[in-house]
């Protein structure tokens, strides 16, 4: 993953650079490498692992500026309407073609920015189900955004404050309020979701993925039901593979293993695939139930897939479990960590 971040000005006032070198330093993990554009009211800018290849790019052309951090799985029938050299390009065509609903006409996991020179307008849009993250500000013209709400911030560009509705909301595992980060002003980009800025100062939320307008067949049987299911996932999974060093979660669920041995029946080189479960190797007490790691050790036999395991220190646990970012799933945290060390890139 690679990090996007931008300032833009509507009333078209020139950014002044330490703002944005200022964003810069705040959304980069210590470490990574950085590169900015500055021209008149917009800056912009993306980060990344320096041994990591950078995933985000800019694309400008006459009408359009677009920052994106985005993969395309479509890219036959993309091809097919219309040329282009990169995802992000691929992006501002279908944007120009289809408009606000061009998210519609891409398969792919994407957070992006595009701004309309000629309109004066800026859309901030986010993948159908938030693979890649994206939070805004929004006063008096100025729009900043970033890939995590943490860098805004941070950079001091915005006044911090805790949102106490968002505080209520997770202490009490509501719903409601899923756009709002847990700073006050800081709002995310919902998933599905287009959210375009004006010169009127106003800004819109557009809904552009609507799954319970789809139709439902009533005529298809389980059986093809559950084959094309398959299909769909095996596919899915492959359109998302690279030959790099990838990292696949393990487990005794159906969920994890099957995608790992999805990976692990298409990479012809083993030693590029480590699996990680997030149980540790051994137990001290006794395992009621079924033991997990019987399921682990029959996947590790069978595909050939060395399996790393957790080994947390005492009150590991709790301390990744109040980090923010990994609120919700922080057993994640260590999990990339371990990764990291074994130089994984995917």
């Amino acid at each position: 993953m690679s990090f996007i971040f931008g300032i833009i000005d509507l009333e078209r006032k020139p950014i002044p650079p330490h703002e944005i070198e200022a964003l810069s330093d705040a959304v980069g993990w210590e470490g990574f490498a950085k590169q900015t554009f500055l021209y008149k009211n917009v800056a912009l800018g993306f980060c990344h692992h320096p041994e990591r290849r950078p995933k985000a790019r800019i694309y400008s052309d006459e009408e359009l500026l677009v920052i994106a951090d985005i993969r395309i799985y479509n890219k036959g029938p993309l091809n097919g309407t219309f040329d282009y050299g990169s995802p992000e390009e691929a992006l501002a065509k279908a944007f120009k073609l289809w408009g606000t609903d061009c998210a519609n006409h891409i398969n792919g996991d994407f957070a992006a920015m595009i701004f309309d020179h000629h309109k004066n307008e800026v859309y901030l849009i986010r993948d159908h189900i938030g693979t890649r993250p994206l939070v805004y500000w929004f006063a008096d013209y100025k729009l900043i955004f970033a890939s995590h709400e943490f860098g805004l911030v941070k950079s001091r560009l915005v006044k911090p404050a805790l949102s106490e509705e968002k505080l209520i909301d997770t202490f009490f595992h509501f719903k409601n309020t899923y756009a709002q980060t847990s700073f006050k002003d800081i709002f995310k980009v919902i998933p599905g979701h287009l959210v375009s800025f004006s010169t009127n100062g106003l800004q819109n939320d557009n809904k552009y993925w609507k799954p319970e307008l789809i139709k439902k067949n009533i005529t298809l049987t389980f059986k093809t039901s559950a084959a094309r299911l398959q299909d769909l996932i095996v596919m899915a999974t492959i359109n998302r593979m690279e030959p790099v060093k990838t990292g696949l979660h393990v487990s005794g669920g159906l969920d994890s293993c099957g995608v790992a041995s999805i990976v692990a029946d298409h990479t012809p080189n083993k030693s590029l695939l480590t699996g990680y479960s997030w149980t540790p190797e051994t137990f001290e007490d006794t395992v009621e139930g079924t033991n997990e790691k019987e399921y682990i050790d029959a996947f590790s036999k069978d595909k050939n897939i060395k399996v790393e395991y957790l080994n947390l220190e005492e009150n590991e646990t709790i301390q990744n479990s109040i980090l923010p970012e990994f609120e919700t799933q922080h057993i994640e945290h260590p999990v990339m960590k371990l990764a990291e060390k074994n130089n994984i890139e995917m």
